[in-house]
């Protein structure tokens, strides 16, 4: 019986090996638990040793192992002999292991410990290395180690061919799905990261694309990953994403509502901005519906100034695009009751936009009155709407109610198409209309940072 620890052999080995060869290699890379171990400790208790054995008694074993040819060590040769060993066995077996994030590097060293095709997985396959270590993927692994063609591994792993270019820096601590199929494996080839330090982020934003939108916006995300990272946040694409999917379907509900479509040509702070004025639009329709409300006041026209109801969601939006302002905003008022919107016209062109409301006073008050992109009204404005108001009869109060829910018919007609295409109905999108669903696609808009003067 040969030590795997010591060249020479021990004593626990040799005498256990006689009885079971296993069990004495156990013994040997067990904690260090040995006898010299043992009599170090027991000489550090006992200061003054009370009998003459206990002073003997280490030295008789050491000349018994050395009548039977067994060598000696110190203890401290022994730890540093154990401490080299399983520093050892711990290291990497390839150097492109310690490029892999920290969360995955240590199942990615346990998978190429086990064998040794698994372990050149890191230099000529990271990616499958990693779906196999993460996502403990025994067809793929069984593939690798018969010695297959990669790409049957990679297929048995559900990864596409062309994340074979992929440096083990794009991975993290875990494995999503991605999107490949061969029209789609030839254009991502072209739009790679070309940076290692970038090709986490990279993939980061390409996974959430491929979550929500379609294989040309996919391309899209990728390239302008690739060019401008920090212009396409990650908390942004779904929107996008949505935008870009409804933006293409003119006759669906979600078509119509998209007054700018995207387009690959752009660039992403154009493609936000217009999904984001779709968003507004969304927002009125799934809150207004198809219902036509009541304006509280009848329509007239003073000093050549005429005052139109905006009382439907068509209308609402109409008035927000024409005037360029947030009006679009002020659906949920108009749906609980808690006020309503004017459009202040002469001779058909829409000059300012109106509103009243209640307050806290019995009768109806304006508000506000704004001009185009929010710019003050003409005194002219105000004292028309002032003579108008005042000649209306008084209104009755109405009660307001703010937790009115959404238009369950608009919401379902809104996202069906998406359902269907997608073949999926994901909980951030769920059947059953939600304010929290709207919310959540408003993503917060990143700020510049300031400039520094020379």
């Amino acid at each position: 019986m040969v030590c795997d620890v010591l060249p020479g052999g021990c004593a626990r080995c040799i005498g256990r090996a006689s009885r079971n060869p296993e069990e004495g290699r156990r013994a040997c890379i067990s904690p260090i638990a040995s006898p010299w171990s043992s009599a170090t400790r027991e000489g550090r208790r006992s200061r003054a040793p009370s009998s003459q054995s206990q002073i003997k008694q280490p030295r008789r074993r050491r000349h018994a192992r050395r009548r039977l040819g067994i060598p000696t060590m110190s203890f401290a040769i022994l730890s540093a002999v154990l401490t080299d060993r399983l520093r050892r066995d711990c290291a990497p077996s390839h150097p492109a292991i310690a490029r892999f994030a920290p969360e995955c590097r240590a199942a990615v060293a346990r998978t190429c410990a086990r064998h040794s095709r698994l372990g050149d997985l890191a230099a000529s396959f990271p990616a499958l290395l990693h779906r196999i270590a993460v996502r403990a993927e025994p067809c793929a692994e069984a593939a690798i180690v018969a010695g297959e063609p990669l790409k049957r591994a990679a297929e048995a792993a559900a990864l596409p061919m062309w994340t074979r270019r992929l440096p083990p820096e794009a991975f993290g601590g875990r494995s999503p799905d991605l999107p490949g199929c061969v029209s789609f494996d030839r254009r991502i080839v072209n739009v790679l990261p070309a940076n290692r330090s970038a090709a986490r982020g990279w993939l980061e934003r390409v996974v959430e694309a491929a979550r929500w939108g379609e294989e040309d916006f996919v391309i899209w995300v990728a390239r302008e990953a690739r060019l401008h990272p920090h212009r396409l946040p990650i908390e942004n694409l779904k929107l996008a994403a949505l935008h870009a999917f409804f933006s293409r379907r003119p006759k669906v509900l979600g078509g119509e509502l998209s007054r700018e479509s995207w387009s690959p040509a752009l660039k992403p702070r154009a493609a936000l901005a217009r999904a984001r004025d779709w968003l507004k639009a969304i927002e009125v329709a799934v809150t207004l519906g198809d219902r036509e409300f009541d304006g509280w006041l009848a329509p007239g026209e003073v000093d050549g100034f005429e005052f139109v109801a905006v009382a439907t969601r068509e209308a609402l939006v109409e008035e927000a695009v024409a005037m360029e302002h947030c009006v679009a905003s002020y659906a949920c008022d108009i749906a609980c009751d808690a006020g309503r919107i004017w459009s202040v016209r002469r001779g058909g062109v829409r000059v300012a936009t109106l509103s009243i409301e209640f307050g806290e006073a019995p009768y109806l008050v304006i508000s506000q009155i704004k001009g185009r992109r929010n710019a003050p009204a003409p005194d002219a404005v105000w004292y028309a709407a002032r003579t108008w108001l005042n000649g209306q009869a008084p209104a009755r109060k109405r009660e307001v109610d703010w937790d009115r829910p959404l238009d369950r018919k608009a919401w379902i007609e809104l996202w069906k198409p998406y359902w269907i295409a997608s073949g999926r109905l994901p909980i951030e999108l769920p059947l059953a209309p939600s304010q929290q669903a709207l919310y959540a696609l408003r993503a917060p808009r990143r700020r510049r940072a300031p400039r520094r003067r020379a």
